[in-house]
């Protein structure tokens, strides 16, 4: 602000007004309203998460799998996330059919606030969870965006997608869930 006995403008080099030096400067408070997040993370459990990163092999003595990796970044980020936050998590494949039952529309842990019982639920879900199938990514993604939608909490939102390889079903379950899928259409349902 100015002090009008000194004459110094409050707002150098933002406006070009002589008048503005004259002017004396307010404080002013404007209050923030925060908007906790409302996040949906959608993560690959299929066959390969069992993988030791950058190889096809499961882990020798000493090695962790892609998903042992995986299951402790998601614990330590949501033991992280303030109480505010509203977390929900899916996996993919959530069954171990193919054809129409490559992926079903379930929650692991439905978006809620992360309450003590939200977090024990999570981490009761990531904990049980195997790794094993093919990857049904553009289902699973859409069912992600599905669960955002359906949210009614406030808050800003975001859906978090963590997969280790390529689609290996469609959006409609079909392939075999060992060779890769097109993905042009997940590509295109995320634009």
């Amino acid at each position: 602000g100015v002090d009008p006995g000194e004459g110094t403008p409050g707002l150098v080099g933002l406006v070009d007004d002589d008048d503005v030096g004259a002017q004396a400067c307010a404080d002013q408070f404007v209050g923030v309203t925060e908007r906790p997040p409302v996040i949906q993370f959608v993560v690959d459990t299929s066959g390969s998460m069992n993988w030791v990163a950058g190889t096809e092999r499961l882990p020798r003595a000493g090695e962790r799998s892609k998903w042992d990796i995986t299951r402790e970044a998601l614990v330590s980020a949501i033991g992280n996330m303030p109480d505010a936050a509203a977390v929900g998590l899916s996996f993919f494949p959530n069954t171990s059919g193919a054809g129409p039952e490559c992926h079903r529309p379930l929650a692991a842990a439905p978006i809620e606030r992360l309450t003590p019982e939200q977090r024990a639920l999570i981490e009761r879900v990531n904990a049980a969870q195997a790794a094993i199938g093919g990857t049904p990514t553009h289902a699973a993604y859409e069912f992600g965006v599905a669960q955002l939608e359906a949210s009614t909490l406030a808050g800003s939102r975001f859906l978090v997608l963590i997969t280790d390889g390529i689609p290996t079903f469609t959006r409609d379950c079909g392939g075999d869930g060992g060779t890769r899928v097109d993905g042009a259409p997940l590509v295109a349902s995320v634009e």
